[in-house]
């Protein structure tokens, strides 16, 4: 395994940039997510974007991509401090790792938060349920249709 002082030796540092930083969220990848890093964080929060499969099926790819990066630049201003450490997770997933305890209801994700004890793979998981949970209390509240938004005010 590369140590990142090694890498960016071999990887000119654009490239390694490239590798290691999504380009729609400036978030880390999931590939570059260093569990060294996230492990000295006291929550773990699990994000998912909300209705991002019906938008891309509805209004197109590109809509999908502003939904993706509104809500990054959303979390962008609860999650300011340069320590908070954010990463996309997966297409409409995000982690951030931070010491902050709350934030405000968010207007385009669904929301988990575990707190991270030792176990970073459970801290996680427990996240993910979390978010579960917000994202079925907001589709019964909400359960008006589709919920989609015309993205281009965005």
């Amino acid at each position: 395994m590369f140590s990142i002082f090694r890498i960016f030796r071999i990887v000119p540092e654009s490239r390694y940039l490239r590798l290691t930083t999504d380009p729609l969220t400036q978030f880390w990848t999931r590939a570059a997510f260093d569990r060294r890093v996230a492990q000295k964080y006291r929550y773990v929060w699990f994000f998912d974007i909300n209705n991002l499969g019906a938008t891309n099926n509805e209004q197109g790819h590109a809509a999908g991509d502003m939904l993706i990066a509104a809500a990054a630049e959303e979390l962008r201003q609860y999650f300011r401090r340069k320590r908070d450490y954010m990463t996309r997770w997966g297409g409409d997933e995000l982690i951030v790792c931070s010491d902050r305890a709350t934030i405000p209801p968010l207007k385009y994700c669904s929301v988990g938060r575990a707190e991270l004890f030792e176990d970073l793979d459970r801290a996680i998981e427990e996240a993910d349920a979390e978010m579960y949970k917000d994202k079925e209390a907001k589709k019964s509240r909400h359960n008006t249709g589709s919920g989609i938004r015309n993205l281009a005010a965005i």
